[in-house]
């Protein structure tokens, strides 16, 4: 039953990821706009997926897009694997649930390790997905063995840190902001649909995202700099928020947000 149910989570999650790629790679553009200048010409959303074909084709909207689907598989597995575990260990003599905070630390700790374990993963398809006319990489092997031969091992770790400090807290906040809807909605629909459900999900990821986005336009830029063109100009997380808040302002957290915003409800 387990299989079956990693099964189908690796498919749901790699048709969604597909569905929605030509945004996540916007996305990622935008976010990188304060130290690409390739990354500078994607301005708008249609211009940009219009300048995408154009320079590239209809495979171009797909960039990085393998190396995501692949990430699925292990980040599922080891996720749910460490979250069952995780629940027994907590589980006191004579329980049979989880209280709320306990789900919470079990379900975050499991999202730590699926982020430690696939990152490099994650790292290589940021890189892949911003190659437009210089091509830096031909596919994810060759992208592992350049990055650890000019870089070492650490250098497919790049902005880890930043990643895995986002992944407590969107737990928390997508668990709370769901089950506060969903308490909400009650007072107004008897039954529970599965519209509903998605909008209660939808509406949840949306406030979580937004309030944690930051963190994943540091990481971005982490990834990338000085690869491909792009500066090497922070020293970690913190020195990248300060940088960006004093030279891009507020906004400049919050490049490309309205592509994940269209993202949510597909997703």
């Amino acid at each position: 039953e387990n299989g079956k149910f990693l099964t189908a989570g690796a498919i749901a999650g790699a048709i969604s990821r597909t569905s929605t790629a030509p945004l996540e790679r916007l996305k990622i553009f935008n976010q990188l706009q304060g130290i690409s200048t390739d990354a500078a010409r994607y301005n708008g959303i249609f211009r940009s997926l219009v300048l995408m074909y154009r320079e590239e084709g209809f495979r171009g909207y797909f960039k990085g897009n393998g190396t995501n689907c692949v990430k699925v598989v292990p980040a599922s597995a080891i996720r749910f694997l460490s979250f069952e575990n995780l629940k027994r260990a907590l589980l006191l003599p004579g329980e049979q649930h989880l209280t709320t905070p306990r789900k919470l630390l079990a379900g975050s700790t499991a999202g730590v390790m699926a982020v430690a374990f696939t990152y490099p993963l994650d790292l290589i398809r940021t890189r892949l997905s911003t190659q437009t006319k210089v091509k830096h990489y031909n596919g994810i092997a060759d992208a592992f063995r350049k990055i650890v031969a000019s870089q070492g091992v650490r250098g497919l770790f790049r902005g880890v840190g930043t990643a895995m400090t986002s992944v407590a807290p969107f737990s928390a906040l997508n668990f709370t902001a769901y089950e506060m809807l969903k308490e909400y909605g009650a007072t107004y629909f008897t039954t529970n649909s599965i519209f509903l459900s998605a909008g209660y999900g939808a509406a949840s990821g949306s406030i979580a995202m937004t309030v944690l986005y930051p963190l994943d336009l540091l990481k971005r830029r982490l990834m990338v700099q000085g690869h491909g063109g792009a500066q090497q100009k922070y020293r970690n997380g913190a020195h990248a928020a300060v940088t960006i808040v004093r030279e891009e302002g507020v906004r400049g957290l919050y490049r490309g947000i309205l592509p994940s915003y269209m993202k949510v409800i597909p997703t």
